[in-house]
């Protein structure tokens, strides 16, 4: 195992056990655990942007068109490929904006939907790291070999994913949520398909990796986003402490 397989590889077991103790998975029945571990499971993959950009990626390997359609991607650009940071950041910019608009009078839980957001865009980075650690793809560019997975396809459809949720409960018009929803997946899909022209990544893999995000947003949200929520925050002159206990 290389080095920097040997540090992705820490950096997901510090994770796992930052996440056990975030969810309070010692105070809780097991039994309950899985339940609603098995319900967010299911929920997330069987949905239509998890399910259907998976299945067109895996069309495309196995009939090896993938790296035709990409080359021509490449050689017929619409988007600038330089402002692909612009649309990833705009697309996690309304998910912490929907999330703190929501009206649940409580800055509990408003607290508590801004930490889970940010497990989810932390695990979709997590999992994009170790794609690119332990499997070896060149680039359509071949510039680079360890290209499978992409920050700028898995972080924003996690994103798009959790906005969706947060979406889902502001009370607003149904024209707005569909025009809320429409500006997160078009600047995600903007993310990924930027990384397409420049050759970092093949239709496939980008199709793939939305598939990947879309998944992991869907269910952290679901997961974590229960009933009761404890959290306590004291000042003191030096420190400031933060506690929490989170029940599913």
């Amino acid at each position: 195992m290389t080095y920097p397989q040997f540090e992705s590889l820490m950096k997901f077991i510090i994770f796992s056990i930052i996440l056990l103790l975030f969810t309070g998975c010692s105070q809780v029945n097991l039994q309950t655990v899985w339940v609603h571990t098995k319900n967010a499971s299911i929920g997330a993959i069987s949905d239509p942007v998890t399910w259907a950009p998976l299945a067109t990626g895996a069309t495309l390997y196995a009939t090896k068109t993938d790296d035709d359609i990409t080359q021509y991607i490449m050689k017929h650009p619409i988007l600038n490929s330089q402002e692909d940071d612009l649309y990833r950041e705009i697309n996690g910019l309304e998910t912490y904006a929907t999330a703190l608009f929501i009206d649940d009078n409580d800055s509990e839980i408003k607290l508590k939907r801004i930490a889970v957001e940010t497990l989810g865009f932390a695990t979709a980075r997590e999992t994009t790291n170790m794609l690119n650690n332990f499997v070896q793809k060149e680039t359509p560019s071949r510039t680079l070999k360890n290209a499978i997975g992409s920050h700028h396809a898995t972080d924003p459809f996690a994103g798009s994913a959790m906005n969706r949720r947060n979406v889902d409960q502001l009370a607003i018009p149904t024209w707005g949520k569909y025009s809320l929803n429409t500006l997160s997946y078009l600047t995600a899909s903007a993310s990924a398909f930027t990384r397409i022209e420049d050759g970092g990544h093949s239709l496939g893999d980008q199709l793939v990796n939305a598939s990947i995000g879309n998944f992991i947003g869907l269910f952290v949200h679901d997961l974590f986003m229960k009933e009761d929520t404890h959290i306590n925050l004291s000042l003191q002159k030096d420190q400031a402490l933060i506690s929490s206990h989170w029940k599913f």
